[in-house]
């Protein structure tokens, strides 16, 4: 057997149970997708499921366009409350919007608001190449180290 593929594939193979067994617990963004009735539909990611605070406040926002104005943050109230509400501040002079939710909304899923809003909540995942080259990485090293003590 040749010598380089008798390092390889160990490496390889290490690296692909080292990859699934990290895939489960990469902890997945949320992504918030909040269609306003009839005006817009705004976007924006966060590390996890917003839950147990009053408040969150949102600057990193995606508007799709043709809308005119567009969003500086979003504000997320109760969202473990039977009346959850997110207020989506607009540059000026455009004011405000607020739609307003009848569950709770700490969880995935999609949500209907009482003036026709849709807030979707959608797991963002991970991307497996980067697990797969993390792991690759770490067996690497870990070649190395053994090469040099043996």
């Amino acid at each position: 057997m040749n010598s380089g593929l008798r390092l390889w594939l160990p490496i390889f193979l290490v690296s692909s149970v080292l990859a699934l067994g990290l895939a489960p617990s990469a902890k997945a963004d949320a992504i918030y997708t909040l269609g306003v009735f009839r005006v817009d539909t705004f976007s924006f990611q966060v590390p996890g499921i917003i839950t147990g605070t009053p408040f969150a406040n949102i600057t990193n926002v995606q508007s799709t366009p043709p809308f005119p104005c567009s969003v500086s943050s979003v504000l997320i109230s109760g969202p473990d409350t039977l009346s959850p509400n997110i207020v989506t501040f607009l540059d000026p002079p455009c004011g405000a919007l607020t739609s307003i939710f009848s569950e709770p909304i700490n969880h995935f899923g999609t949500f209907n608001g009482l003036g026709g809003d849709t807030l979707t909540i959608s797991e963002a995942t991970p991307e497996p190449s980067s697990l797969l080259l993390l792991a690759s990485g770490l067996t690497y090293l870990f070649g190395l180290r053994r090469k040099r003590i043996g």
